[in-house]
């Protein structure tokens, strides 16, 4: 090691062979970690390694050497004197350079040795420390506030460390004056590297991605600094809106400049909790005023619209002035929002509008003919486009706004909006344009699609529970019937399905019992041919089903139980490759089979795996619910075969109800799995994921010494215990909890047990 310093200061001193010097260079950086540093850090070569900071071929390997140093682990003191000793940051501060590269490097060393120092301050708060970490700040604010982007990202950590810093210590009540001159210097420095460059791309994505996560850090020190000092913060962000022009004045100021006052608007709520906001409400109250008031609303740049409906949307709760609500509800419907020449603005208004009116629509409500009109002519579907101005996905935004706002107290509105729909549908369904749609260009089978979907979302705004007027109910049926028609046309239309299972879904919550007569028919074409995700769907439909009708649903879930479970079992049989798609697939339908028989157990409907039509196959089903208690791959799949288990243990143990057919079972097969399962190697007890599994056994086994007594104590010291090796002491130990612990302290001795008797049995 020597040796390679000797050669490096011969190499470096007649500049004759720099490649060597580097290479030089990158093995010191390697042996640094455990050389012993008076090697380096000494008279000699020091002023040797200064110098190759001026050397552009050898300065950011320099950089690196210099980080590892004092990267190097020892104590505190240690560390304090090694800093002093190398005494960088005048060195680094009367550096004059350009290239980005070295500068990246300079950076990353300059907010290492900051994080080093305010460690080393916490742990010795000496003068000398807090002298250097001055130093070094001033370096980071320097570097932070560097054009370049990379650049000033290798500062950041070090900024938000000492941020936190400060934040411990106004907790404790010793920030000091110098601590808010570093604040009121970081929201300077914010705001500037926060704002868009000049050359900024809008319409490159990836350039978008990579300012949006420097962007998202900058953001966090903000709202860390609101957090610490929110009155400083909202004297810096009245300035910054302050100045934003009037429309008379727009082109004397840059878009970015505008940009980045309101987004700092923006992210003053975002930091601070809502209380705070709600009492403060006035001052945030004003400024969308404001901000209304200034060019920001109809300002040609999108970056400034966009921010300023963002803005006025996450202030919308707490804002009161109605008359500059309606300057705000225009702004949005018109060419300034939804209307905006760009598709990004038009699409992102739209969503925002949904957001503005779930908030505000008790104050919407008196102009809602006025929306409405506004609204209607951008709902038109003439073909797989949608309209012109709009998107589809941004028209079903509208659709479900114009939903929450006309739902409870205006549904005199709801034909103007849904009577169009229907006789488009009703069109398509009597002509059956679709018949003649080819697979690559389907256009009137999505336009189709499109109207239920439409149909459907515009259902989302009505809220559970709403009494529909007559003539509404029966239009939605008769859409039921004519979607019944087209689902007949088209049963294996895929993109025709999903959205009829959409349309369903929301029809339950919307119509309730009166679905019945309209889904009997439906459910079986959708059935018959589902597969794959579209299984998926399915087994969701009849849940929800089962869950919101319960008893209602017995008489058709009864017919369509075996043919389900027939199908499910078709799909999920057979090899597949493993780790493949297609196994992934298989596995999530066999965990919406449990799920599909947990339901049923879970709301009074087990009777239906015993129904005449059914209990020819109970055996079979019960063997699969067993097995999933087995299926070690999956912990969800275990939990909802043990709850599937303890529901029928409840249900058919209940007065009236037939015991005696569970009894035999409960002999062969559950006690059996309750010990087997958690006792096997595949099992983690250890893993908070088995909790739930643990939980449902403790649950059983203490509804089992209800029902039972003891006969299940004896069932257990006779025959399930002893099976599974546990000797007399523990069996004893294990019978007396059962039945001395409530059932939360018998749930963590139950894993305790099982835990100490794996351990034994391993050993």
């Amino acid at each position: 090691i020597s040796a390679c310093l000797v050669g490096l200061e011969m190499c470096i001193r007649d500049r004759s062979r720099p490649d060597l010097a580097e290479k030089c260079l990158s093995n010191i950086k390697a042996f640094i970690g455990w050389i012993d540093l008076s090697l380096i850090v000494n008279n000699r070569f020091l002023p040797l390694l200064y110098s190759f900071f001026t050397d552009s071929e050898l300065r950011e390997e320099t950089s690196d050497v210099f980080y590892e140093i004092v990267s190097r682990g020892m104590d505190s003191s240690s560390k304090i004197d090694l800093l002093a000793s190398l005494n960088l940051c005048p060195i680094l501060a009367s550096l004059n350079a350009d290239d980005t590269d070295f500068l990246t490097k300079i950076a990353r060393l300059i907010s290492r040795m900051g994080e080093i120092l305010l460690h080393c301050v916490e742990q010795v708060p000496s003068e000398k420390s807090k002298g250097q970490l001055s130093d070094c700040l001033q370096l980071m604010f320097k570097y932070m506030n560097h054009p370049d982007y990379s650049v000033s990202h290798q500062a950041l950590a070090f900024a938000s460390l000492y941020l936190n810093s400060i934040k411990k210590l106004h907790k404790l009540g010793q920030i000091t004056n110098d601590h808010v001159e570093h604040l009121k210097l970081y929201l300077q420095i914010i705001r500037n590297k926060l704002k868009y460059d000049d050359t900024f791309d809008f319409e490159n994505t990836k350039e978008q991605e990579s300012l949006v996560r420097y962007r998202m850090e900058l953001s966090n020190l903000f709202k860390g600094i609101t957090q610490i000092l929110p009155e400083l913060v909202a004297s810096f962000v009245r300035l910054q809106i302050s100045n934003i022009p009037k429309q008379e004045n727009i082109s004397l100021f840059s878009p970015y400049d505008i940009e980045v006052s309101i987004y700092l608007f923006y992210l003053m709520g975002e930091g601070l909790p809502d209380a705070v906001v709600k009492n403060t409400k006035s001052f945030f109250n004003q400024v969308i005023i404001d901000l209304t008031d200034s060019c920001a609303p109809g300002h040609p740049h999108r970056c400034v619209t966009q921010i300023y409906f963002e803005t006025v949307t996450r202030y919308a709760k707490y804002f009161e002035n109605k008359d500059y609500l309606i300057k705000i509800l225009k702004a949005f419907v018109d060419h300034r929002g939804i209307l905006h020449p760009h598709s990004a603005v038009r699409s992102r208004c739209c969503y925002l509008f949904t957001r503005f009116v779930k908030v505000l629509k008790p104050q919407l409500l008196p102009i809602l003919p006025d929306i409405i009109a506004c609204l209607t002519n951008l709902l038109t579907f003439q073909n797989q486009n949608g309209n012109q101005a709009l998107e589809f996905k941004d028209q079903m935004s509208l659709l479900e706004s114009i939903g929450l706002l006309i739902a409870d107290t205006n549904q005199q509105y709801i034909p103007f909006i849904l009577t169009p729909l229907c006789d488009k549908l009703s069109e398509l369904v009597a002509q059956k344009p679709y018949k003649q749609d080819t697979e690559d260009n389907p256009v009137y089978t999505n336009l189709l699609c499109q109207i239920i979907f439409a149909i459907g979302t515009f259902s989302k705004g009505f809220p559970l529970g709403l009494n529909l007027q007559p003539a509404t109910a029966e239009t939605f049926g008769s859409t039921f019937q004519l979607i019944l028609i087209a689902l007949r046309d088209m049963p294996r239309s895929l993109e025709l399905r999903s959205k009829v299972v959409f349309f369903f879904h929301r029809m339950v919550l919307l119509l309730g019992d009166q679905t019945f007569r309209y889904l009997e028919p439906a459910l079986p074409i959708l059935m018959v041919n589902c597969g794959g995700p579209d299984l998926l769907t399915f087994i969701a439909l009849i849940n929800q089903m089962i869950g919101h009708f319960k008893e209602k649903f017995e008489p058709m879930i009864d017919r369509l139980f075996l043919p389900l479970v027939n199908r499910i079992s078709e799909y999920t049989t057979g090899q597949v490759t493993s780790d493949s798609e297609e196994e992934r697939e298989k596995l999530e339908i066999k965990k919406h089979y449990y799920l599909f028989i947990n339901t049923l157990s879970s709301n009074k409907l087990a009777t239906i795996l015993v129904s005449p039509v059914n209990v020819s196959n109970f055996e079979t089903i019960w063997r699969s619910i067993v097995e999933g208690c087995y299926f070690f791959r999956d912990v969800t799949i275990q939990r909802l075969s043990f709850s599937t288990i303890r529901n029928l243990i409840l249900t058919w143990g209940t007065p009236g109800a037939d015991w005696s057919r569970f009894t035999e079972i409960i002999f062969n097969d559950v006690n059996k799995a309750m010990f087997a399962v958690p006792l096997d190697n595949k099992f983690n007890l250890s893993d908070l994921a088995s909790d739930s599994v643990i939980n449902e056994i403790a649950q059983i086994q203490k509804m089992l010494l209800s029902k039972l007594g003891n006969q299940f104590i004896e069932l257990l010291k006779d025959l399930v215990l002893p099976s599974m090796q546990f000797n007399n002491g523990n069996i004893q130990v294990y019978t007396s909890a059962l039945g001395a612990n409530n059932a939360q302290d018998f749930r963590k001795f139950l894993r305790e047990f099982l835990t100490a008797q794996k351990d034994q049995i391993r050993y």
